[in-house]
């Protein structure tokens, strides 16, 4: 056994033990991604293109204001415009606007013990409460 695990180049397992196979590797290091994706914040970056052809020091403007109107930036330069320029995170909205609600504050310290991923249950509960029970349209939350 020990001349082919030395052919192959592998290090001899142990008896009994079996290897970590690729995909069993991917699928832990994909979940440890995706836990460190959602402890972080999200920040879009929108990219412009000068001109088509990608040259240096070349601006073509009306390639640039048909980029600027159909991503959607001038609207968004308008929203800021208006004072409407904060975005706030899910945890930030329910601190914000939790006194809205006919339990006013008493509700958020019981929210910041729930279980993870509770801010959107809790998001749609203080939209309907500050509706004054409402029905509303589906909020669209992200």
């Amino acid at each position: 056994e020990a001349p082919s695990a030395a052919r192959s180049g592998r290090p001899p397992s142990a008896a009994g033990t079996r290897r970590r196979t690729v995909g069993e590797a991917f699928r832990s290091d994909l979940g440890r991604l995706m836990a460190h994706l959602r402890q972080t914040s999200k920040n879009y970056v929108r990219c412009l293109k000068p001109n088509q052809s990608l040259e240096p020091a070349k601006w073509d403007g009306s390639f640039m204001s048909h980029q600027f109107e159909y991503s959607g930036l001038m609207e968004v330069a308008l929203i800021r415009k208006e004072g409407f320029a904060h975005h706030r995170n899910l945890t930030g909205f329910l601190g914000y606007y939790s006194i809205c609600t006919r339990t006013r504050g008493q509700r958020r310290e019981a929210w910041r013990e729930a279980s993870p991923g509770w801010q959107r249950a809790r998001v749609e509960t203080l939209l309907v409460e500050a509706g004054g029970g409402a029905p509303l349209p589906p909020p669209k939350l992200g």
